[in-house]
């Protein structure tokens, strides 16, 4: 196992998670509302595109899952990630109007 690719994506992992958690926390203090939405979105974009993202990396590094597989899971989340902060990005653009 290559040290070079395992700790990277350990720390996008753990990075990750830590940031989903306080924005989870975050928008659960704010009760509501478009910037609750937007902060959500983002919590989901970070999930998708960072956390599960490392997490099938790992998963091929391990020989869990092959090369081929891990890039249409890899693109897909990326983008599904993506286009969440692409949401995110305009309601928030939308809610200071």
């Amino acid at each position: 196992m290559d040290l070079v690719e395992l700790i990277p994506n350990l720390i996008a992992m753990i990075a990750s998670l830590i940031a989903i958690f306080f924005l989870a926390r975050f928008a659960m203090q704010m009760r509501g509302g478009s910037l609750a939405t937007v902060v959500n979105l983002l919590v989901w974009g970070i999930f998708l595109s960072v956390t599960l993202h490392a997490a099938f990396e790992l998963g091929s590094l391990y020989g869990l899952i092959s090369g081929e597989t891990l890039f249409v899971v890899m693109g897909t989340l990326l983008s599904i990630g993506s286009i969440l902060f692409i949401v995110a990005g305009y309601l928030g653009l939308k809610a200071n109007r």
